[in-house]
């Protein structure tokens, strides 16, 4: 998936998704870099609008996620990124929202 589809696409649907609790969201890896190929997952992490998300809460999201890219997605909050990896992701991530 190209990067300008899939930013697209999220910003088009930032109402529902805000709805389903993601207070802001961001794209990163190869994705936001225009570097993917077919096999390639879309890269996102999120601010939970509520802080007490549940793990049940977050595959919620990620199946949502999925339905309006058509695509597969690796979706995690910002918090549970690797503490050791986190700032190069931050520091490549675009803001969808």
């Amino acid at each position: 998936m190209r990067r300008a589809e899939a930013t697209s696409i999220l910003a088009d649907n930032a109402d529902r998704l805000r709805a389903a609790g993601i207070a802001s969201l961001y794209l990163f890896g190869s994705t936001a870099r225009d570097q993917a190929n077919a096999d390639s997952d879309v890269d996102l992490f999120f601010d939970p609008a509520d802080p007490r998300l549940s793990l049940f809460g977050v595959m919620e999201i990620r199946d949502t996620l999925e339905a309006l890219l058509d695509h597969k997605a690796d979706v995690m909050t910002r918090g549970s990124l690797h503490s050791y990896l986190r700032p190069r992701i931050e520091a490549e991530a675009q803001r969808i929202f």
